[in-house]
């Protein structure tokens, strides 16, 4: 009788084991799914940045509308010395009187705006969480800049009632803190760290700023 029991063993071996063509077919499948996965992690992460840069840059135009609408920051602001000079002397003159003020149109003069705490608020470079930054760092994305102009006291006694250009030594009737939050220009661009500028304004009656900012 013929031995067949090494065709057998062979036949089984085929029956339980996998083909080159199955094992490449899976292996594709599982390249397929890696390629798949990585590409919604990379997605996840991009999303998460650019969440990150609106949200902190919303946080930031709410801190420096806070910061402006704030009478002891501002008196910090408009009396802040700097190595013994005003940081912000056409500040201090339209709010306090005693030297030339003018009402502006833009390009407005630039202001160095203070907290309550004296801490610098803008100008300022912050990163896609919200810290600042050195500018010259590619993560630091976020540029916060900051001027003012002013409205003199109107003559209602004129048949002109609209406020004059130049307020003289006189302290004007508002200033107004503008803002602008944007793109640093020195940081590289991507659809991840891209910052759409918002502008805005806080208006103040002078008369009703804390007198400590004329000290």
């Amino acid at each position: 009788m013929r031995n067949t029991s090494g065709i057998l063993t062979k036949a089984k071996i085929c029956q339980n084991g996998f083909t080159i063509v199955e094992v490449v077919v899976t292996l594709g499948i599982i390249g397929v799914l890696f390629l798949s996965m990585n590409t919604a992690m990379v997605n996840v992460f991009s999303n998460s940045q650019t969440a990150n840069v609106k949200l902190s840059r919303d946080d930031i135009v709410n801190q420096i509308r806070t910061v402006a609408s704030n009478k002891k920051a501002m008196a910090t602001t408009i009396s802040k010395m700097v190595g013994g000079v005003r940081a912000n002397p056409d500040l201090h003159n339209c709010a306090c009187g005693g030297g030339p003020c003018h009402s502006m149109v833009k390009p407005y003069l630039p202001v160095q705006l203070y907290d309550w705490a004296d801490t610098l608020q803008a100008p300022l470079f912050y990163d896609a969480v919200g810290i600042p930054c050195d500018p010259t760092v590619p993560s630091c994305v976020i540029r916060v800049t900051t001027s003012f102009f002013a409205e003199c006291v109107p003559n209602l006694n004129s048949s002109d009632p609209t406020p004059p250009y130049s307020c003289g030594n006189l302290p004007a009737d508002f200033v107004a803190i503008s803002y602008t939050i944007d793109q640093n220009p020195a940081a590289p661009v991507s659809p991840q760290n891209q910052v759409k500028s918002i502008t805005g304004q806080v208006f103040l009656q002078v008369s009703e700023l804390d007198p400590a900012a004329c000290l």
